[in-house]
């Protein structure tokens, strides 16, 4: 099905992202926490996964939704694999190791 829903990611904050990351989100924006999330998984089950090509696609994806949505974008996705990891067996790192130096994006300590 073809979705017209086009969010105003430039009008997020930590709250909206949080609230929203709860619920299947809107458009592609589901389909690509889903994919971050497989890709952490099988990065995080790789020996030197860093240098794996799944590492480097989960790159490119942050680079993608900087260039398409920046920063908040980022917060959002991030949100939501953070909610959908709850429900697996392994938990995954977080999307801010993947991302880090991306559109700004800095690892907590």
């Amino acid at each position: 099905m073809f979705n017209l829903f086009k969010l105003n990611y430039n009008k997020l904050d930590e709250d909206k992202c949080q609230k929203m990351a709860k619920k299947e989100l809107p458009g592609e924006d589901e389909i690509i926490a889903q994919n971050v999330l497989e890709l952490i998984d099988i990065v995080d089950d790789t020996p030197n996964g860093e240098e794996s090509l799944e590492y480097q696609r989960c790159r490119e994806i942050g680079d993608f939704l900087c260039a398409n949505g920046g920063h908040w974008r980022m917060i959002l996705i991030a949100r939501r694999v953070r909610e959908l990891s709850r429900y697996r067996v392994l938990t995954p790192k977080y999307c801010e190791i993947y991302w880090n130096g991306i559109c700004g994006w800095m690892m907590e300590d």
